[in-house]
């Protein structure tokens, strides 16, 4: 897992996880949303897609949460022609803007292209996580993507001004 660093409490801020076909982005978000929860168990939380939360389905999911005031996105659907670029619109368009997003892309084109344009346009500040390719042990893969769930969970913690309950 390789990482651009450099983020502010008061800067809007991207997290965007790049990896090529299958390589657990989508279960990594979905871990870091359940980390989320259990870390903030008032947090307001309003699906978009699916209507409501899917518990253990593996299908990608898209969200906002609302934690003490800041509001986080979360997109897991990073495939080409996907979602993803109005995903992006509609979490900086927000009122507030949210101050954190989380989303899925692939290694390049347009998903890349989406988080780049939303950097740009609204000012925010992408923070690359780079996932690498699956190992064929499923169990290798799930403690990777609990690891990476783990490491991005703790950088949004250090962005919001409430710490999690414990």
């Amino acid at each position: 897992m390789n990482e651009t660093l450099g983020t502010k409490t008061n800067e809007k801020t991207i997290f965007a996880i790049r990896g090529v076909k299958d390589t657990g982005k989508t279960q990594t978000i979905r871990k870091i949303h359940r980390l989320l929860e259990k870390a903030y168990p008032t947090a307001k939380v309003t699906w978009v897609y699916p209507k409501e939360d899917p518990l253990n389905s593996p299908q990608d999911i898209c969200l906002f949460m609302e934690i003490d005031g800041v509001w986080i996105g979360i997109e897991s659907q990073g495939d080409p022609s996907c979602r993803l670029p109005e995903s992006l619109e509609m979490f900086a368009k927000h009122q507030p803007p949210c101050a954190v997003i989380l989303c899925a892309t692939r290694t390049r084109g347009g998903t890349v292209w989406a988080v780049d344009g939303l950097e740009h346009a609204y000012g925010y500040k992408a923070v690359w996580i780079e996932k690498e390719d699956y190992q064929k042990d499923s169990k290798d893969n799930d403690q990777e993507n609990a690891e990476c769930a783990n490491h991005i969970f703790t950088q949004i913690v250090h962005l919001l001004p409430q710490k999690p309950a414990h």
